[in-house]
């Protein structure tokens, strides 16, 4: 009886050392293959793992040192007139001013803005209007007088309008 239970256990042993070297052999062989690889260019070791050949590694997101570039400020809105000094028509009538309550008030002259370096028309549409979908910028750049948007010049005066007097879409 001792001796079978010997047996048996000196047969589990071996079982183990012979699935624990099969193991081993096996990585050993991947890792052979991996240098031989390594040194025929087909893959590169990196920080971030393996890579095959013809890919690279990006960090996204690591200072590069380089100073950050200040994001320009939202323009100054122009300060609302008092109700007493604003001009208004009268209701029904093309006349002119008139006190009354129920006058709508006349339509407010463009804004104008001075255009700073490495500002964008697109920038500027959305720091005016809080969007600046390419139909918006397109169309404050016809009312410019701007063929292309991108002919935007640093220092040039550059009227944005409400959007309502906007031809949107063409």
């Amino acid at each position: 009886m001792r001796l079978t239970l010997l047996f048996l256990v000196l047969a589990g042993l071996f079982g183990l050392a012979a699935l624990w070297q099969e193991r081993h052999v096996e990585a050993l062989r991947r890792e052979r293959l991996l240098i031989e690889a390594e040194a025929s260019g087909e893959l590169a070791r990196t920080e971030g793992g393996i890579l095959a050949a013809g890919h690279g590694v990006v960090w996204v997101g690591s200072p590069s040192g380089a100073e950050p570039v200040p994001r320009p400020s939202p323009p100054a809105r122009p300060a609302a007139r008092p109700a007493a000094e604003t001009p208004t028509r009268a209701a029904g009538t093309g006349a002119g001013p008139s006190t009354s309550p129920a006058a709508a008030p006349l339509q407010p002259a463009p804004y104008s803005v001075e255009v700073q370096p490495k500002q964008t028309l697109s920038g500027i549409c959305y720091l005016h209007y809080g969007t600046a979908p390419t139909e918006l910028v397109h169309a404050v750049a016809r009312f410019n007088g701007l063929e292309n948007p991108d002919q935007l010049q640093a220092g040039a005066a550059l009227e944005l309008p409400e959007l309502e007097s906007l031809s949107l879409g063409r």
